[in-house]
């Protein structure tokens, strides 16, 4: 989605330089002949204001290039970019058609939906990435949980038989105890079950 509205951006830049030489070309001879250099506005409180007019129209379609670009850089690093950038180019877009119906500004209106597009589908990938993420988590601990739970009354069953033969008196018959406690907490009733399901 960026890489389309960085070449979109990026043609609209290219139309305004063809556009500008094609309308302004008077002007921009003008700047030319005079050598370039502080040629708009020599002096602040005259300035020549076909030649202003020429320079900033001039000077949006480099801005215009960039911002293709970094949609571009964007698409290519696999980044998304803020929506405020897409809410910022709407809204110039929208001002600048309010006050100027006629003009090439409609063009930046798609590119900005764009922008907000892609960044929202970005988002709710990210949420549902994390979601996963904090279910999958969930899971192993239930999990784990049900394994432990499983297998707490065997491991008790082999650490107290070990317990019961290095120890000795009273210490001993309380691990007979323990012993005896361990299976009664075992399921043998689902051991058995288990062995016929693995037998027949």
């Amino acid at each position: 989605m960026f890489r389309v509205t960085g070449y979109i951006l990026i043609a609209i830049s290219i139309i305004h330089v063809v556009v500008g030489v094609w309308i302004f070309a008077d002007p921009l001879t003008d700047i030319i002949q005079n050598g370039i250099f502080n040629t708009v506005a020599p002096n602040p409180f005259a300035p020549y204001f076909d030649r202003e007019d020429a320079f900033w129209f001039m000077i949006a379609a480099p801005l215009l290039l960039t911002l293709g670009q970094l949609c571009c850089w964007a698409e290519t690093q696999r980044i998304t970019l803020p929506a405020f950038l897409g809410w910022n180019l709407l809204a110039i877009s929208l001002v600048g058609v309010f006050i100027e119906p006629i003009s090439g500004l409609w063009l930046l209106i798609l590119p900005a939906f764009l922008i907000l597009i892609a960044s929202q589908r970005t988002t709710t990938k990210l949420l549902n990435l994390q979601n996963m993420k904090i279910q999958s988590c969930r899971t192993f601990r239930v999990w784990f949980r049900l394994f432990r739970r499983k297998i707490h009354p065997w491991f008790t069953l082999v650490t107290v038989g070990c317990k019961i033969i290095y120890s000795c008196g009273i210490k001993q018959d309380q691990e007979k105890v323990s012993f005896l406690l361990a299976i009664t907490k075992i399921d043998f009733v689902g051991v058995y079950q288990l062995l016929n399901d693995l037998l027949w």
